[in-house]
């Protein structure tokens, strides 16, 4: 039987590879019992009850792939290796990862004996940091339109690439929905702007409700079929320890996640930039793709808002101004992530000027964090710009001194979280906070709902 897709598989850039889901509507090989993966379980509104029954949904699927896995394992093979070995050894059946079916079918025995190929053997690890920011512009045309874009940085963190340029590629979503986006960086300057849809407004400076997010989901060396996943950074700096040891020692915003207000201003590096705030994941990096969001103040609701003034005592820096507010929403639905059975979420922000705060000599920008392009002065606090990998909570290419201890408590607690642990650019989209057109129509059949009794 050729190899295809069924039609509630899940497709995209941040697919691996394929394997046997199973399919209740078909019999291709002609044999009388519909296609589907045989598993025991109960029987539906019968607990006491078990027996042999046909499913058929991606969980299917990942069944068989961890499976794979196993005996990979047991061929000893190394557990870091077994990814990219079922990659590698994955059956081409006319497409690719980038068409949204990964690298191909999964074939075990094919896998294992396949040669270990040398981004196999010792690939890369690549980090990603996401720095999304809100814009207004003019179109061609004499449209007004306001826009989210974001800039995407690559980091080396372990290995060498074997091609002098990558593709980078991922998902924007936005008020038009989702669409999958591609850039392509030299490794010697690994930076793009990657640019989501346009909401047209009558005149700009009015705020049009929108909201849009922003993930990076693979790194790929040209021309190397094989789709590295990377992980979350952070880029250290004084300014970052100096706000955090603040924050930590100022009641009212200890428990508020860290987000940046945009102002409208020009940024050296972004250019116009048009009022809003943003928020990207800074946790682990283990369970998802970097990830941010990005709206303007209208497309939320937002609690009360005040502006306060951070003790920055003993810094040598003088008191900023900087915000914090409360942002809920009520989702009837209730069907958000982390919301709970009444569909009310409240998420609490403390938001830095995305831009710089202008009167202060302390001067942290989105990009002081998120982004190599920072500006953050130098003040013998023992950082100096290193990146921080969040997956393993290494700082790479600098070292914390022991006075460094409140931005090693950031790495220790798995970044900036929201209440729960959940990350919280996640969260924002999740609970329905900010309407980012994460809602996507789908047949696709969980694992339980598609299922017959088998005779």
């Amino acid at each position: 039987v050729e190899d295809h897709e069924a039609a509630y598989s899940n497709l995209g850039v941040g697919i691996d590879l394929m394997a046997p889901g199973g399919d209740l509507q078909t019999d291709y090989n002609g044999d009388g019992v519909p296609d589907g993966m045989v598993a025991e379980s109960i029987a539906p509104g019968d607990p006491s009850t078990t027996g042999p029954w046909m499913f058929a949904g991606t969980s299917q699927a990942a069944a068989i792939v961890s499976a794979g896995a196993a005996r990979l394992l047991a061929a000893g093979v190394a557990p870091e290796d077994v990814r990219l070995t079922m990659l590698e050894g994955s059956r081409y059946w006319g497409n690719d990862f980038k068409k949204g079916t990964g690298a191909g079918a999964l074939d075990v025995d094919r896998a294992l004996a396949t040669v270990a190929a040398p981004w196999v053997s010792s690939p890369p690890r690549f980090g990603a940091a996401l720095l999304p920011y809100p814009t207004q512009g003019v179109s061609l045309d004499g449209t007004l339109y306001a826009r989210a874009e974001a800039l995407v940085s690559l980091t080396m963190i372990e290995g060498t690439p074997t091609t002098k340029s990558l593709d980078v590629y991922g998902t924007a979503w936005g008020p038009n929905g989702a669409e999958s986006w591609s850039c392509k960086v030299k490794v010697s300057d690994p930076t793009c702007i990657i640019k989501g849809d346009s909401v047209a407004i009558d005149q700009l400076g009015d705020d049009p409700a929108a909201s849009w997010a922003f993930s990076i989901e693979a790194v790929v060396e040209t021309g190397i079929d094989v789709p590295h996943r990377p992980t979350s950074v952070l880029y250290a700096s004084d300014a970052l320890e100096v706000l955090l040891t603040a924050q930590e020692d100022h009641s009212k915003v200890q428990d508020r996640a860290l987000a940046f207000e945009w102002t409208g201003e020009e940024d050296p590096v972004l250019g116009d930039t048009a009022p809003g705030y943003s928020v990207v994941n800074s946790g682990t990096g283990l369970a998802t793709s970097p990830f941010g969001v990005v709206f303007t103040p209208d497309a939320v609701q937002m609690g009360a808002f005040k502006t306060i003034d951070l003790d920055l005592d003993g810094t040598g820096l003088a008191t900023s101004p900087l915000g914090m507010f409360s942002v809920t929403r009520f989702n009837i639905d209730g069907t958000g992530l982390a919301t709970s059975p009444l569909g009310f979420t409240e998420i609490k922000l403390f938001a830095v000027s995305g831009t710089g705060l202008a009167t202060s000599p302390l001067g942290f920008t989105a990009r002081d964090l998120l982004s190599p392009f920072g500006g953050a002065p130098a003040l013998g606090m023992g950082l100096d710009g290193g990146v921080m990998v969040l997956e393993d909570q290494a700082i790479v290419g600098a070292s914390a001194s022991a006075d460094a201890v409140t931005t090693q408590a950031l790495l220790d607690n798995g970044g900036y979280q929201a209440a729960g642990g959940y990350e919280l650019g996640d969260m924002l989209a999740g609970s329905g906070a900010v309407d980012v057109g994460l809602s996507v129509s789908t047949t696709a059949v969980a694992s339980g709902e598609d299922r017959m009794p088998l005779e």
